[in-house]
């Protein structure tokens, strides 16, 4: 939706976006999906964590809200996929946000 306060918006992502609908594959939600949580819950809790992790990957966003930002990238949207935020610092009343791929800092007015 349109904004008369906000003229341009910066995207963030630490990953790829990633459409689908859902966290986790659909595995985990078909018939298998018993034998999928009782081999998990037999796992010791790192290797939980470490399933976890691999399981919902990232960057999940629903393919038509990947589609609205596609249409709005250039105009008043800025992307940025595969980057972290490593420092940010308030300079002037603004925000000074440094990312992990070696660009020039940015100012932003928020978070």
């Amino acid at each position: 939706t349109e904004s008369n306060w906000c003229t341009e918006v910066t995207l963030i992502q630490r990953s790829k976006m990633n459409p689908r609908h859902f966290d986790i594959g659909n595995e985990w939600m078909g018939p298998k999906r018993g034998k999928l949580l009782e081999d998990f819950w037999c796992l010791d809790v790192y290797e939980r964590v470490k399933k976890l992790k691999e399981t919902r990957g990232g960057g999940t966003i629903p393919p038509e809200v990947i589609l609205e930002l596609a249409a709005k990238q250039g105009k008043k949207l800025e992307v940025r996929e595969e980057v972290e935020v490593t420092n940010v610092q308030l300079v002037d009343g603004r925000l000074q946000v440094f990312l992990d791929d070696a660009t020039e800092p940015n100012f932003y007015d928020m978070i």
